[in-house]
């Protein structure tokens, strides 16, 4: 079977690998802000952020992708293309969070990454060290990627 990405029933802020949800943005209102997608930590991972507009009733989307899945398949253009089929109805603010420098330099899953940062188009980037990745409307309505945590 291929590398498969589900959609997560549970909590938002415990986004697994593997697995996207999607939540109603929760806006700052003049205080900290509220994070309303996080992943479970990443290694070697990344995240892809979005959502569904700007204003009160922004849906924000995480996708946690791992390089490989529980069965030793590889991250590839399949994967990709169940990528953007969750990214459709999240057009706006589209951020790819994590480790991006190992999917750029691993020679299994770079031209599939460089397929799907493609087909993303514009977007912002976070690329950091293993740790805890989120996502959170800012003071402008505007999703803004995060790193929370080693």
């Amino acid at each position: 079977m291929p590398y498969q990405i589900f959609q997560w029933t549970g909590d938002p802020l415990q986004i697994p690998e593997r697995y996207w949800a999607s939540a109603q943005a929760v806006p700052p209102n003049g205080g900290p802000l509220i994070d309303t997608v996080r992943f479970t930590p990443f290694t070697s991972c990344i995240g892809i952020l979005a959502s569904s507009g700007e204003g009160e009733d922004t849906q924000i989307v995480g996708i946690h992708l791992s390089l490989m899945d529980t069965n030793d398949n590889w991250f590839d253009n399949g994967a990709v293309a169940q990528v953007m089929a969750v990214l459709q109805n999240y057009p706006d603010n589209r951020w790819i969070v994590g480790q991006t420098t190992i999917w750029e330099d691993t020679p299994t899953v770079s031209a599939a990454y460089q397929n799907l940062v493609n087909q993303i188009g514009e977007a912002d980037y976070l690329s950091g060290d293993d740790g805890i990745y989120s996502g959170a409307l800012n003071q402008v309505d505007e999703l803004e990627g995060r790193y929370i945590a080693a």
